[in-house]
């Protein structure tokens, strides 16, 4: 009985150790995922932007630290800083 219990508690405890893994790892999966994505927006953005002025993407790339901070004190996306400017 109790080699029984210890099994099934073995068990469950490998159960919920894959689980919290699984989640962890889907986490990060999608963390990495949704970056990937922003920084594409970002790009169409800039390369939309430097078509339409005398200003080359490494410019407006090179302003990403000053337009990030823009975006987080007023709560938008740094994509969005860029469109408005």
């Amino acid at each position: 009985m109790d080699t029984t219990v210890n099994r099934l508690q073995g068990v469950s405890n490998f159960i919920s150790r894959y689980i919290g893994i699984y989640t962890v790892f889907r986490r990060v999966s999608t963390a990495v995922r949704n970056a990937i994505n922003n920084i594409k927006d970002l790009d169409k953005n800039i390369t939309n932007i430097a078509v339409v002025t005398n200003m080359s993407q490494e410019d407006l790339w090179g302003k990403i630290g000053e337009y990030t901070s823009m975006a987080q004190q007023y709560g938008v996306a740094t994509k969005d800083v860029y469109t408005v400017s």
